[in-house]
């Protein structure tokens, strides 16, 4: 099966998924409590957008990708915060705890950010740092390029930052009889394990925290927004101008991410006129949860300069 078509293939059940009831278990509940103080919701016009607020000193924001919250980020959160930074955790609209944006919104990848620069427009933050993963890396990217005085550095990891090669499709006939046979649970984890090169580490606390919203109504339909409209005539424009980036990249890549291929790393930096590229050996498309302890130092030397 193609890289493309594997991606489409998960996605569709992580969506479908999302039309049944999905059981919940507790879940990281040191995680929960760590953040339940800081958690904040914006108004930003016909629904709201979640985020955490922890920590002082520079602001450094950090974007989740697709069918992902804030949780993206619980590995990292205390070297970063001991380190000084002021960390701002947001929930991508639509996902996590953020409301669905009225219609006629397009959940493209020039919107999303736009929505997060109104957040931090809100929070009076002129200049920040970016940390992103996946499509929140594409994001970043996309925030950099339009808004080079704010944006001081950026850190994209497994960045959803060019089409898809073959275009995954994000819905395939058929699908829907197997989710209600099976049921979410059994989905999520498919597409955890996926994404992770251990396997071993797909544990339910680790699935509890991803099927967490699948039941929030219209969360589906987010999704579905998403994996349709973020890569948009814009966005390709945009990647097709890497080269005029003007803050500081660091790009890490898991070198085993069967989502989005570690070769778009070299092209990336190519490109960008100042990119580091850092790849993580044994680590999938999320490296900064599976091997934090291989991620951390990096995010605490690129931000700290």
């Amino acid at each position: 099966m193609k890289r493309a078509a594997m991606v489409g293939s998960l996605c569709v059940l992580l969506l479908t998924a999302t039309a049944c009831k999905v059981k919940v278990g507790p879940g990281d509940t040191a995680w929960r409590e760590l953040v339940r103080a800081q958690r904040h919701d914006a108004d930003l016009g016909g629904y709201t957008l979640h985020y955490i607020d922890l920590g002082r000193g520079e602001p450094v924001v950090m974007i989740h990708g697709f069918a992902d919250s804030t949780y993206c980020w619980h590995e990292n959160v205390a070297p970063l915060v001991s380190a000084g930074k002021r960390l701002i955790l947001v929930d991508q609209p639509g996902m996590g705890n953020s409301g669905l944006p009225p219609a006629p919104y397009r959940y493209t990848a020039e919107n999303q950010a736009g929505e997060i620069l109104k957040l931090l427009d809100k929070l009076n933050i002129e200049r920040f740092a970016l940390v992103g993963s996946s499509m929140g890396g594409g994001i970043s990217l996309c925030l950099s390029l339009l808004h080079p005085q704010r944006v001081t550095k950026a850190v994209v990891i497994d960045p959803a930052a060019y089409r898809m090669p073959d275009g995954a499709a994000l819905a395939e006939p058929g699908m829907q009889p197997l989710v209600k046979v099976f049921g979410g649970r059994f989905f999520f984890r498919a597409a955890l394990r996926q994404v992770y090169y251990d396997k071993n580490k797909v544990d339910d606390v680790l699935v509890d925290e991803y099927v967490r919203y699948a039941n929030k109504d219209g969360y589906a339909h987010a999704l579905t927004s998403l994996g349709r409209d973020y890569f948009s005539p814009e966005f390709d424009r945009m990647s097709g101008h890497y080269a005029e980036l003007q803050p500081p990249v660091l790009a890490i890549w898991g070198l085993r991410d069967k989502w989005v291929p570690p070769a778009q790393g070299v092209r990336l930096a190519a490109q960008a006129p100042d990119c580091r590229l850092e790849y993580i050996p044994d680590a999938g498309h999320l490296p900064h949860q599976e091997l934090p302890a291989a991620v951390n130092p990096l995010l605490v030397e690129f931000l700290g300069k």
